[in-house]
């Protein structure tokens, strides 16, 4: 990697170190894995205008828990395709881009904050990224560029990472967005009270930030953090002047209505129904190309298909069952391109572990739940084979990924041989066992987020009740849901884990995590606390890879979760929007994502001239 005095590498770090141990880094920098031969970085396109845009070449795939809808919403795509590219038939050579027109899509449940140090949720992410900015970010081929940060570098022992922010940059109220913004939010998310979860993790090992100016930011860490650059991708600016006003965090004004510093201006939450944005025309990079940005509100499965049908929404990431009955013929096909690539997030169950129940505390009792259920037969028949099993919480085709490590079989057999021997039997011949007394029943926790949700657990239900578990549904509103399994209110859970793109595992499975962080199933073991500290130290991706392949194998052997699957995502879009790219974080959860999204004067539904006459 460049730096702005050149090509050079901190002579401390180990043969492969990650070459993110340069000190600076400018737009034009040679950037290794951008192009063969260390060809320079990849132009911006010419709409961006942005100065001195620094980039950086990024790790692949990791994990942050991100409590996902469950109909799969697109966050990612196949490594099998470039790392991004354009869609063809979108028309990007269709003259130039023009502004106008609006992009709807559906969602099935109000996000839980508009906070953007709290949104833990794929659509409250989603909404962050848009309506905020941050120091750094992703671009569509998983290099770091800058956003409000025009450079970076990082000290000699590389414990310290210093952001120069540029100039200009304002929140829509008017107010310039300054380090005091950077160094406000920071520490919000280190604050436990703060609630931030995943993003609390990634800036636990901060020791202070300083300010020198109003456009310094300087962040001292513990000690060298192999992740420190890529922990500011998912920290949205919130503005310090406004949160201040408030005594109360949580419940500040900003939660529901937020002043940003985005592409998009945030307009109306009506709740249940539909969350308005509108294009900021005062962006310091130019107002992305689409005037409004329109997320409708629409819990069923069926609605959501048929409000595509009638032009009601633009955007629909299908269940499986859509895909095979409804996503097909010609009319469906001249209107709406459809979009299918694997998704890099994982389904799975929970089992809390906090001595709250008397069942999951045993790793023989974990196994026998991962032997009894038929996650291949689920995989059949409710996902119509768009998805693959899944044997840790890594996808397969990322670098960190253990190919020693294989799925549990199907097994009822072995899953009553293990209940026995942890003591769970059916002494009094009802069909369910017990121990002590007390019968091995409970109750799985899941948001009511569609039909996919409903057929999993019930089919888990009967795979239970064939080894002689009985297992109670839950069914509960997203938000409910939510609150319960942050509060480790549930004895079982099924939800899902998004993918981010370093594989550092720590806010999932440190003992640490149990009540600041992600780790809601309180899982405790210390060679699992020391492996994923060691890999936050870690550099040499070797050695990297090295100790991730012992956390998954961990993982198999205790089973914290049962992996159910990777599946892959199904989108229809509108065919009149140009510009649109997928990269490996999907269509729109990097830069620039839908900011670049323009439709053509002559197909434009709501064109501006239209919009402004009513």
């Amino acid at each position: 990697m460049a730096g702005s005095g050149g090509r050079r590498r901190h002579p401390r770090l180990p043969r492969g170190a990650d070459p993110r141990s340069t000190g600076s880094f400018r737009q034009g920098d040679l950037v290794p894995g951008a192009g063969c031969g260390g060809k320079r970085g990849p132009s911006r396109p010419s709409w961006l205008r942005l100065p001195n845009l620094p980039s950086m070449t990024a790790p692949r795939w990791g994990v942050r828990l991100v409590l996902l809808l469950a109909a799969v919403l697109g966050t990612g795509c196949s490594r099998t395709e470039p790392a991004s590219k354009a869609l063809p038939g979108t028309g990007q050579e269709a003259g130039a881009p023009v502004t106008g027109d609006w992009l709807r899509i559906a969602y099935q449940a109000d996000p839980q904050s508009l906070n953007f140090v709290r949104a833990q949720d794929n659509l409250g992410k989603l909404l962050a990224q848009y309506i905020s900015d941050t120091l750094v970010q992703y671009d569509a081929r998983l290099q770091i560029v800058g956003r409000l940060a025009e450079s970076w570098s990082f000290s000699p022992d590389h414990r310290v990472l210093t952001f120069h922010m540029r100039r200009g940059a304002r929140w829509q109220d008017g107010e310039p967005v300054t380090s005091a913004d950077a160094a406000y939010t920071a520490e919000r998310i280190r604050d436990p009270r703060s609630q931030a979860l995943s993003r609390y993790s990634v800036f636990e090992p901060v020791e202070r930030i300083e300010t020198p100016d109003e456009w310094t930011l300087r962040v001292t860490y513990r000690e060298p953090f192999a992740t420190e650059l890529d922990a500011w991708t998912d920290a949205p600016l919130i503005p310090r002047h406004l949160y201040e006003k408030e005594r109360d965090f949580l419940d500040n004004p900003q939660s529901r209505a937020p002043i940003g510093c985005g592409p998009f201006r945030f307009v109306s939450w009506k709740e249940a129904q539909e969350i308005v944005l509108e294009a900021n025309e005062t962006y310091w990079a130019g107002r992305p190309y689409l005037d409004r940005f329109i997320i409708k509100i629409i819990p069923q499965d069926s609605t959501r298909m048929q409000a595509l049908q009638l032009g009601e929404i633009d955007y629909l990431s299908m269940t499986p069952q859509q895909v095979v009955a409804e996503a097909k013929g010609p009319e469906f096909e001249k209107r709406f391109r459809r979009l299918t690539y694997t998704l890099p997030f994982l389904f799975y169950i929970g089992w809390n572990m906090d001595g709250s129940n008397p069942f999951f505390t045993d790793r023989r009792v974990r196994q026998a739940m991962t032997y009894a259920l038929d996650r291949p037969g689920y995989l059949r028949t409710v996902w119509h084979g768009l998805a693959v099993p899944a044997a840790t919480h890594i996808t397969p085709d990322s670098w960190a990924y253990a190919t020693e490590v294989k799925p549990y079989r199907f097994d009822p057999d072995k899953a009553r041989r293990l209940l026995d021997e942890a003591g769970w039997r059916d002494s009094d011949g009802d069909g369910v066992r017990d121990k002590d007394g007390r019968p091995f029943a409970f109750t799985l926790l899941y948001a009511a987020t569609g039909k996919m949700n409903d057929d999993m657990a019930a089919s888990f239900q009967e795979n239970l009740r064939q080894v002689g578990v009985k297992m109670e549904l839950a069914k509960v509103e997203f938000k409910t849901f939510m609150q319960r399994l942050q509060g480790h209110r549930f004895e079982a859970s099924m939800s899902s884990l998004n993918l981010d793109p370093d594989p550092d595992p720590y806010d999932l499975f440190h003992s640490g995590q149990i009540r600041s962080g992600s780790n809601r199933v309180s899982y405790s073991n210390p060679e699992m606390d020391r492996l994923c500290e060691e890999g936050r130290r870690e550099f040499d991706r070797e050695a990297r890879r090295r100790i991730y392949a012992r956390i998954q194998q961990l993982l198999s052997e205790e089973q914290p979760f049962t992996f159910i699957s990777h599946p892959t995502v199904n989108v229809a879009l509108d065919r009149r929007f140009r510009g649109v790219e997928i990269s490996p974080l999907g269509l729109y959860l990097f830069w620039p994502g839908m900011a670049r999204w323009w439709v053509p004067e002559a197909e434009q539904r709501f064109p501006r001239s239209r919009v402004e006459g009513r």
